[in-house]
């Protein structure tokens, strides 16, 4: 008999194991391109400069309503209002 064998296993200790190769599996697939995005990110954040137009000859075409193309949404705490 093996060690696993000879103890029993406690309610949910099969569900946790199964969760936890999935998410090494998934983990191992997605490192890459994790690191990808990373380099990417660090790359924009090193360059980024306030004021400084980042895709130069692109100008969005303006929108009819006049509204802003940012949207503005109050932050509320919660438990307030």
């Amino acid at each position: 008999m093996t060690a696993t064998s000879e103890r029993p296993q406690e309610p949910g200790s099969r569900l946790v194991e199964e969760l936890r190769l999935l998410i090494d599996a998934v983990a191992e697939r997605a490192g890459p391109w994790l690191d990808l995005v990373a380099l990417v990110r660090a790359v924009l954040a090193d360059r980024w400069e306030p004021g400084v137009p980042h895709m130069p000859g692109f100008t969005p075409t303006p929108r009819p309503d006049g509204a802003p193309r940012v949207q503005k949404i109050p932050v509320r705490r919660k438990g307030s209002g």
